[in-house]
């Protein structure tokens, strides 16, 4: 067999184990069902991976933390939140703490979780 089908199946394989065991993490969505558009800031936790090897040497510092300004326009829905975030209607100042995976809806000016 050559190598390029070989490598396509571990892929596949490794692919469909990783969907089968919940390993694929999702997006959160936000939906406005609002006429109009609305202002938001996300803000991402800051995560650190530190490790270390035998010796105890550091391998690694992972840090992923941020604050991001976005607009969602009316009657529509944007992918947000990969990793989880605290989501701010910047006219309102409400903050909803938000999972992946969740749907965040707003309607009459109002965050929920659906």
């Amino acid at each position: 067999m050559p190598k390029s089908c070989l490598l396509t199946l571990i892929c596949f394989g490794a692919m469909l184990a990783g969907s089968a065991y919940g390993f694929e993490i999702e997006n959160a969505t936000l939906l406005n069902k609002d006429s109009k558009s609305y202002s938001y800031i996300i803000k991402t936790a800051c995560e650190r991976d530190i490790t270390h090897d035998a010796k105890h040497e550091l391998n690694r510092v992972v840090h992923d933390c941020g604050i991001y300004y976005g607009t969602i326009a009316s009657r529509s829905q944007v992918a947000i939140c990969h990793f989880g975030c605290e989501l701010t209607l910047a006219k309102t100042g409400q903050t909803i703490t938000v999972e992946p995976g969740e749907t965040i809806v707003i309607r009459k000016g109002i965050l929920k979780t659906r």
